[in-house]
């Protein structure tokens, strides 16, 4: 069985990276991470995504809707689209 945990990303990509470093690497097995954009303010979100794709963490998946669409939205639309990768 697998979890899958929602984070957001609200311009604190360092705070983000920090707890995927945390979380994912360790469990790739058992952990998936999917990191909702909500603010990217200064740009950080393709930095991050070059940074994990240079890791090999196949186990995060970030989603950019590209506006705030709030949290409940936005969890409700990850898992639908998790649900369709696996």
């Amino acid at each position: 069985m697998k979890v899958l945990v929602v984070i957001v990303f609200y311009n604190n990509r360092a705070e983000v990276e920090r707890f995927i470093h945390d979380t994912a690497v360790d469990s790739t097995e058992s952990i998936d991470v999917a990191v909702v954009v909500n603010s990217d303010k200064n740009l950080q979100v393709d930095l991050m995504v070059r940074a994990l794709i240079e890791s090999n963490l196949d186990n995060v998946h970030v989603f950019d809707f590209g506006a705030n669409v709030g949290y409940l939205n936005a969890l409700l639309e990850v898992i639908d689209r998790v649900n369709i990768l696996f």
